[in-house]
């Protein structure tokens, strides 16, 4: 896996910085683990974000139409999951999307220059694909064991900081962060963190 080393090439993706400041912490909705997302976004200090996933929920453009009032008036960040029309119809400061989707931020960059645009990633390769995509930030999981994916390999503190240090993208710590593990994740230089269920013991 060639790694982004060229001067050139880092040069011309830092040319293209997000309009938005980044936000150190990123709460992530899902109904079933946190099941009153806007009691979590009310608590979030400013200039956090609210990303807003709960694909398969029925009323999900109700629900984001109370998050994002929520963001408004706590001056919040407010990125919506997986689809962009949804994210344009409620005004959405930005759009993040999965693994499989990264070739399609370009796509999103060129309708929406000011969107903050991030990513899911869960290797080097696809952080390597996020950076040449054009992507503002990636959220990188898991980082420690969590509940969201059991079965999935955590990548460990001495990967992530590896891979931090090699990605000229801004990366989020996701994926089992809460009070303990966050004292792990001092000395490596993170943009932020992200989570969900444990999201309000950060």
């Amino acid at each position: 896996m060639a790694r982004i080393n060229s001067r050139a090439t880092v040069a011309k993706l830092m040319r293209h910085r997000p309009h938005l400041p980044l936000p150190p912490l990123i709460f992530i909705t899902d109904r079933q683990r946190q099941p009153h997302p806007e009691v979590i976004a009310s608590a979030l200090p400013r200039g956090s974000a609210v990303l807003f996933r709960d694909y398969g929920l029925l009323e999900r453009k109700l629900l984001g139409k109370k998050l994002k009032v929520i963001c408004q008036k706590k001056r919040l960040i407010f990125l919506v999951a997986g689809d962009g029309g949804l994210a344009y119809n409620l005004s959405a400061n930005g759009i993040h999307l999965s693994e499989v989707h990264i070739q399609t931020v370009p796509y999103w960059r060129a309708r929406h220059p000011k969107w903050l645009i991030t990513v899911a990633a869960h290797s080097e390769s696809a952080l390597h694909r996020a950076a040449m995509a054009g992507a503002h930030a990636a959220l990188l999981s898991p980082i420690f064991k969590t509940q969201s994916h059991p079965d999935a390999k955590p990548l460990g503190t001495s990967r992530l900081r590896r891979l931090v240090a090699s990605c000229p993208i801004p990366i989020y710590a996701l994926g089992g962060v809460n009070m303990r593990t966050q004292r792990l994740l001092g000395n490596i230089k993170l943009c932020g963190l992200a989570g969900i269920s444990s999201f309000e013991q950060l």
